[in-house]
């Protein structure tokens, strides 16, 4: 099994539609302003979720996104599956010894049933109370493809002669 940035991002965002769907319909617009992932990179992975039965869209001026399931019946397997498009455990290297074979295929095991019994409820419960604790929402950390801010340009040399002459006559 290989959890990869796209399958952290997955979970995050149906988090994200999980916390907010009481109100209706959550658009990927607030999913991304919240998780500082781009529109786009936000509806493909939709679009994977969505074509394994994880979110159901709604069009329209109120649309967005709501879970397809009950958040207890959404593992976190079933969103790295859906995202990643695993089917089977990742096969060990060539060239690896039969011990070797066999604990990659027992930690492929392992991880599979760790992310089977985690679900996408209990997760949301862990960040309800992360918010209750704090007394405000929790707010995640831009992501990757979050634009900073450039820093203001000071200048420190004149760039052109004029400036240097007045640089130097000072």
């Amino acid at each position: 099994m290989r959890l990869s940035t796209q399958s952290r991002f997955a979970v995050n965002a149906m988090i994200e539609v999980a916390l907010r769907e009481q109100h209706g319909p959550v658009p990927l617009l607030v999913v991304g302003g919240r998780l500082g992932i781009s529109r786009t990179y936000l509806e493909q992975l939709a679009g994977k979720l969505r074509r394994h039965g994880l979110l159901e869209s709604t069009r329209g001026r109120t649309g967005g996104y709501t879970l397809g399931r009950g958040m207890a019946a959404i593992s976190v397997a079933d969103i790295v599956a859906a995202v990643d498009d695993v089917t089977v455990p990742m096969a060990p290297e060539s060239g690896s010894t039969p011990m070797a074979q066999d604990l990659w295929h027992s930690l492929n095991q392992k991880m599979l049933e760790y992310l089977q019994s985690v679900s996408l409820a209990k997760l949301v419960a862990g960040q309800t109370a992360v918010s209750q604790r704090s007394g405000t929402e929790k707010r995640s950390t831009p992501g990757v493809f979050a634009r900073s801010k450039p820093a203001a340009a000071k200048p420190r040399v004149a760039n052109s002669v004029f400036d240097l002459a007045k640089v130097l006559a000072t």
